[in-house]
């Protein structure tokens, strides 16, 4: 049995300002370092095979933390890397609406419809995901696998393991920083153990 431990990067800058950032980068916050501290003590006793990263910065600086702990080499797979968003990336929600009203709605109504002349659409990370699980998938041994990547592909993975379509992606309830999401693999069965769990977060430290 295969065992994926997917987590998202912790928070940054730009999450805690509300800017998208996509292919752009910003530094963890301190809640972000903190919250991947308390998530490597959490994963400690689990002996990892291969721990696979995306090459964000952001993320990178999550798993070096949780590597700490976890040992084993970061792989970088730009496969999992966050949903490009072209001319959005670094401008808030708001700034985006303002904007780019019309195609904004399209991003959260008509994802299926959505398009970005820089970016990347919800089509073009489900085929990233597509490939990324079936790789995944056709691993000969038995193990556990540390996957540090992003929010829009989780939210797509999700989707497509729970045979739902993309006009369905915001359905999904959005995961937090550091979460953890548990998906084994037996046989190309898939079994959803946890998703977007944040219980390695006492209540005080969400404050």
């Amino acid at each position: 049995m295969v065992r994926l431990y997917i987590v998202r990067h912790g928070e940054t800058e730009w999450n805690q300002e509300g800017r998208m950032q996509g292919s752009f980068d910003s530094k963890l916050t301190e809640k972000g370092k903190r919250y991947a501290r308390l998530l490597s003590e959490r994963l400690k006793p689990i002996s990892f095979s291969k721990m696979i990263c995306s090459p964000s910065k952001r993320a990178v600086d999550t798993a070096k933390i949780l590597n700490s702990d976890c040992n084993g080499k970061i792989m970088l797979d730009e496969r999992i890397v966050e949903m490009k968003m072209g001319r959005w990336q670094g401008m808030t929600e708001e700034e985006i609406q303002l904007q780019f009203y019309e195609d904004y709605k399209k991003y959260i109504d008509q994802p299926e419809l959505y398009r970005n002349d820089d970016g990347e659409t919800f089509q073009d990370v489900l085929a990233r995901v597509k490939g990324f699980l079936m790789d995944i998938q056709s691993e000969p041994d038995d193990g556990n696998i540390l996957i540090v990547t992003h929010g829009s592909f989780i939210q797509i993975l999700l989707i497509l393991l729970k045979g739902k379509r993309l006009t369905e992606v915001w359905t999904e309830p959005i995961v937090e920083g550091t979460s953890l999401t548990r998906i084994d693999i037996y046989q190309k069965k898939i079994h959803m153990i946890c998703i977007g769990d944040m219980s390695h977060v006492r209540i005080c430290d969400k404050k």
